[in-house]
């Protein structure tokens, strides 16, 4: 798998349109590929558009719980930080 900021951008546009769930699941996966590969750059600006989304569908949230919450115990602070942000997000609006 191959990422490029266009791939981000394109998923960037599909949220503004109002599209969650298939974006959830690419910035999922992108974030999850980027780990292994430690590209912190792409987990980063992934995590970034998952936090504009997190809160927007209950199955969303479960996903991002389940499939990335490793990302805790991330040796980068603003890794972790916005990990956090995200997981506070989803427990204001999805408890």
């Amino acid at each position: 798998m191959k990422l490029t900021n266009i791939d981000l951008e394109e998923i960037g546009n599909k949220i503004v349109k109002g599209h969650y769930e298939e974006p959830a699941e690419k910035l999922i996966e992108i974030i999850e590929y980027s780990q292994k590969n430690q590209n912190k750059e792409i987990t980063y600006k992934s995590l970034n558009l998952l936090n504009l989304i997190c809160d927007k569908d209950p199955e969303i949230s479960l996903e991002i719980v389940k499939r990335i919450s490793n990302l805790i115990n991330d040796s980068d602070s603003w890794i972790r930080v916005i990990y956090l942000e995200i997981v506070y997000q989803i427990s204001i609006f999805r408890p």
